[in-house]
């Protein structure tokens, strides 16, 4: 008894003309693909988790605890194996992870090509669903950013292998092919958590499409018997995946939080899935340079969904059991999305997280096997006999897809460079590191060691987006200090520049009109307005000594801390343990004394 997808054999002969052209379209549709994402990730750079991604490969090196060190939540030991490898070839190098980049998409576009021939055999409508893979900007981030990157392609990989990997198994019952299916959901779970829901789709797949007919009481022993070694192997993989997600990944969020889930909905679908099925969405709003989201008009979206909608609602009326299918997994998909967006990043960003796009390649992927599914009947390879391109332009319908398929790839271009000429500018990630290592190298000393801008580096990712971890892959001429004499400081752009205190409190002068606070034999105490003072202010503390020595510093009775005195007029820079009220310095080395003409404290700042 053979199912929907196992393998049929069409009478008419194989015109071979005609599958040569379909190949060289197929051919020229992914080398388009690849051809806008090379130009893409050639102009791009670094942002945000990329660099927490090299830093974690650079300090632990390749080893176990490096692969299972989660990033941002995602326990994702393929993406750092990949992070490792792109660090060690070099770490401010983006020809390296634009190198991967391309790699990891013509990876996605191969095994898309791989998996609709198998399934439906080479044919003039393999092609639509080709051109979605191959330009729709649905998932774009994937395209640019690193991180998302190492997200999203394996796992989309990962998903047309495993489909093709069940459709051969089904057909031959090899092996081989069950192998194949364990290895592409291992794939898809070590490039993430949210590579385990391919099991959703497949498995809607396999248990209704795969399966031989019967009664619905005996369908889970239909699906064990028929399937069991590419359900059951698959399955222990994943249980083994989420235990070791649950040991080695904390909580990302507040369990308390709460979050609009018909608002997500609603976000999901008109703001980012509907405009992209048109192409769109042609315009975006630039939320952290070089991120962007969608830009379109609400009532385009809308249109788009209720299409979508109202194609879905018709293969389920009318559609036939594989079209019924077919809305079945995008239903669930879309279900299971809402859910990982919801429950997941809109906790932390608001319902906005639904605009984000790289939370949407496996709904890409999802898209593509549905279109080909309720526009093709399933066969195997090489066996449908096609008109030739000449022929099927001289009907209505050719002309139609051949147009529709031209429109959607030029509205898709629009959007494709919209998006990616703020990651081809000098964004501020971009700028100020490159800046910084120029600037570094050109006018090197000591920075304090101070957060950089939040465009450059988040706040929450505290300590990495301190210079000293930030800059580290420059080597010596990073000397990130939290105290130091005469520090400079990285301006907003990242050029080092002396450094100054702002927005903070100035004690008052000293005594002696030449000298100001006298340090010698005797310790002085300074007292200081605490009020305006930061949480953890820094202090500079201007003096001028006749020799070199050392002296200590201690602030309302603390912990001291060493000053390396040096011979004539400098500024010493300390971060200290907290705000204070008084400080008071003692010379250490015998016989040496110091000016003290002034004491700020306060938020360091390049002096104008």
């Amino acid at each position: 008894m053979t199912t929907d997808l196992q393998e049929r054999t069409v009478a008419a002969p194989v015109d071979r003309s005609a599958v040569d052209e379909i190949r060289l379209v197929a051919l020229l549709v992914g080398l388009g693909g690849l051809a806008w994402r090379t130009w893409a990730a050639a102009g791009g750079w670094f942002y945000s988790d990329d660099f927490l991604l090299t830093q974690t490969a650079r300090e632990q090196g390749f080893t176990l605890e490096m692969l299972l060190t989660p990033n941002d939540s995602q326990l994702m030991p393929l993406g750092m194996a990949l992070a490792w490898l792109v660090t060690t070839a070099d770490p401010f190098g983006w020809w390296a992870a634009a190198l991967s980049l391309v790699v990891m998409q013509a990876g996605v576009l191969l095994s898309g090509w791989w998996m609709l021939r198998t399934v439906f055999g080479e044919r003039w409508l393999l092609v639509p669903p080709l051109v979605l893979l191959a330009f729709c900007p649905m998932a774009i981030d994937t395209s640019l950013w690193w991180a998302a990157a190492l997200n999203g392609l394996p796992a989309q990989t990962a998903f047309f292998v495993l489909v093709t990997a069940m459709v051969q198994w089904s057909r031959s019952r090899r092996w081989r092919w069950a192998l194949l299916a364990l290895g592409a959901f291992g794939l898809a779970v070590a490039s993430g958590p949210r590579g385990a829901l391919v099991a959703l789709p497949v498995g809607l797949l396999v248990v209704f499409l795969l399966t031989p007919p019967g009664s619905a009481w005996s369908l889970p022993l239909r699906v064990l018997r028929h399937h069991w070694p590419v359900v059951a192997l698959p399955a222990l993989l994943g249980v083994g995946y989420l235990v070791l997600y649950r040991r080695t990944t904390p909580a990302p969020l507040d369990a308390d939080a709460e979050t609009e889930v018909l608002t997500v909905l609603w976000t999901m679908l008109t703001g980012t899935i509907g405009p992209s099925l048109l192409g769109g969405p042609w315009t975006w709003d630039v939320i952290a340079d070089p991120i962007s989201t969608p830009g379109a008009p609400t009532a385009v979206g809308a249109a788009a969904t209720l299409g979508l909608a109202v194609a879905v609602g018709w293969w389920v009326v009318r559609g036939g059991r594989r079209r019924r299918v077919a809305a079945a997994i995008l239903v669930v998909q879309l279900a299971a999305t809402l859910v990982a967006i919801a429950f997941g990043r809109a906790l932390q960003l608001g319902t906005g997280a639904a605009l984000n796009t790289r939370y949407y390649p496996d709904v890409l992927v999802v898209l593509v096997l549905v279109l080909a599914l309720v526009t093709m009947e399933p066969s195997a390879p090489r066996r449908a006999a096609e008109p030739r391109a000449a022929v099927l332009l001289r009907t209505v319908r050719g002309r139609l897809v051949a147009a529709g398929a031209v429109a959607f790839t030029v509205s898709c271009v629009i959007s494709i460079v919209s998006y990616t000429l703020p990651w081809h500018a000098g964004f501020p990630a971009r700028s100020f590191v490159t800046t910084a290592g120029s600037s570094l190298t050109s006018t090197p000393g000591p920075i304090a060691d101070l957060e950089v801008p939040p465009l450059v580096q988040l706040p929450i990712h505290f300590p990495r987006n301190l210079p000293s971890q930030l800059l580290a892959p420059y080597g010596d001429a990073v000397d990130a200090r939290l105290s130091g004499n005469d520090l400079r400081v990285l301006d907003d752009q990242g050029s080092s520049r002396p450094a100054g205190i702002r927005l903070g409190s100035r004690a008052t002068d000293g005594p002696d009109e030449d000298c100001g606070w006298l340090v010698a034999d005797e310790p002085i105490t300074i007292e200081i307005d605490r009020d305006p003072l930061p949480v953890f202010p820094w202090t500079a503390i201007n003096y001028a000594a006749g020799g070199r020595g050392a002296a200590v510093v201690t602030f309302d009775d603390r912990e001291p801390f060493p000053i390396d005195v040096l011979q004539g007029p400098h500024t010493w820079f300390v971060n200290g343990d907290g705000a204070y009220s008084y400080l008071t310095i003692e010379m250490i080395t015998p016989g040496l004394t110091m000016c003290v003409d002034a004491v700020s404290a306060g938020e360091p700042a390049a002096v104008p």
